[in-house]
């Protein structure tokens, strides 16, 4: 599953987490303080030593621009991260309709 952010906060978090391991911590306590899996932090820092500073660049998301932008969206992420089940709606699939229904 794609973790939540922007491409660009994503890159932020792939910095940091290859900052921290120059650092000399463990892949464990890397993952623990940019809150990733275990086994992305290692694929982070090959792709850091196989290209450098720009290997951890935000690639282009394909698909369809987005409606919102980062600071309209982030009052919703806790709404769409708990999903529609959890207030009530019979799947977790959100509509404009269910959203102005919040």
């Amino acid at each position: 599953m794609r973790p939540f952010g922007s491409p660009k906060t994503l890159e932020r978090r792939r910095r940091h987490a290859v900052g921290l391991l120059q650092q000399g911590l463990s892949l464990r306590e890397v993952a623990r303080r940019v809150q990733a899996s275990v086994g992305s932090v290692p694929q982070w820092r090959q792709t850091w030593a196989h290209g450098g500073e720009a290997a951890l660049a935000a690639k282009p998301v394909p698909g369809r621009p987005r409606q919102l932008t980062e600071p309209q969206g982030e009052p919703w992420l806790p709404l769409w991260r708990n999903g529609a089940k959890a207030y009530g709606f019979s799947n977790e699939l959100w509509t404009l309709k269910l959203s102005t229904m919040m």
